[in-house]
C-alpha cells in the first residue's frame, strides 16, 4: 500500500466467511508474522504455539500457517522453543533412560519439521548412567563435561 492511497475494506458479515476482502492489491508480511486489522492492515507476531517461516500474503489467512511440534512423543523433552518463524526443537530425556533411535543432525537435539525425533528407553549396564551426550557410562566417571547441555528440568 502507498501513504494517501485509500482502500476499501469489505468485511463480510456471514460468520461463515472468515476472510477479509482487499479491493486493490495484498500486502505481504515478512515471515513470523500473521496479518491483523486495526484500522489499518498490520502485522504482529505469532502466537507461542504457531509460526511462519515464509513471507505471508495478507489475502491467504488470518493466522501463522504451521502449528509448532508439541515434543511430547514417549521420551521427548522441549530443547527450544522456537520462534515466531521456527519451529521447537526437541531431545530425549536421557535423565529418563531416553536417546535417539537415529542419531539427528545436530546430535544433542533434533528439528522436528525436517527429521525424526523418535526416542527409545536405552538400557544401561548395572552401575552405569546415562550422559546428556546419550552415552552409557560408570557413575564414578561422570566428569560433568559433555557436548550436550544437562537437562535441568523435565515435564
Amino acid at each position: 500500500m502507498h501513504v494517501g492511497q485509500e482502500y476499501n475494506m469489505r468485511v463480510p458479515r456471514s460468520r461463515e466467511h472468515k476472510k477479509t476482502i482487499l479491493d486493490e492489491q495484498y500486502n505481504m508480511l515478512l515471515n513470523g508474522y500473521k496479518f491483523i486489522i486495526r484500522g489499518n492492515i498490520d502485522g504482529i507476531e505469532c502466537e507461542k504455539n504457531r509460526f511462519q517461516p515464509i513471507k505471508f500474503w495478507t489475502n491467504g489467512s488470518n493466522d501463522c500457517i504451521l502449528e509448532k511440534t508439541n515434543c511430547n512423543e514417549p521420551g521427548q523433552v522441549i530443547h527450544d522453543e522456537g520462534s515466531s518463524k521456527s519451529d521447537r526443537t526437541c531431545r530425549c530425556d536421557y535423565t529418563r533412560g531416553f536417546a535417539f533411535v537415529t542419531r539427528p543432525k545436530q546430535d544433542c537435539f533434533c528439528n522436528p519439521s525436517l527429521e525424526d525425533c523418535s526416542c527409545f528407553m536405552k538400557t544401561c549396564s548395572k552401575f552405569q548412567v546415562m550422559t546428556p551426550d546419550y552415552n552409557c557410562i560408570k557413575a564414578n566417571d561422570w566428569t560433568g563435561i559433555f557436548k550436550c547441555p544437562v537437562i535441568t528440568t523435565t515435564m
